[in-house]
């Protein structure tokens, strides 16, 4: 069954383009993948487009198009593996999606330490 919602906001790369999260937006995220993970699911494209900052201000995660199990869901034969995104040295066009891959990508998210908001090096 897919369930779907609208949602008034903005997503997350346009709202914070470095690429780092808020650290109350951050947990929130971290919150969610901590759920999926729980029960072996791999969100699979957990980048800052498919996070959607609503109005008031709450994280939610769209575009569930890739989920699946991990170690056992794949890629997209069409991933879109350019240097445009920083993926996990494992991911693969039809390679196997594991739970390390989402990890990755949420600790690019994950705030500055020192409160800087700026990604570029």
């Amino acid at each position: 069954m897919v369930v779907m919602e609208f949602l008034e906001g903005k997503n997350a790369h346009t709202l914070f383009p470095s690429g780092r999260l808020p650290e109350s937006t951050f947990g929130l995220v971290e919150e969610a993948m901590n759920i999926l993970h729980a029960k072996s699911i791999v969100f699979g494209d957990l980048r800052p487009p498919n996070i959607i900052i609503t109005n008031e201000g709450k994280p939610m995660l769209i575009d569930f198009d890739w989920c699946g199990e991990d170690n056992s869901a794949r890629y997209p034969p069409d991933l879109n593996d350019t240097a445009d995104i920083r993926w996990h040295s494992g991911v693969a066009r039809n390679g196997l999606m594991s739970i390390e891959h989402d990890k990755f990508m949420l600790d690019a998210m994950r705030p500055d330490p020192n409160g800087s908001m700026d990604l570029s090096h």
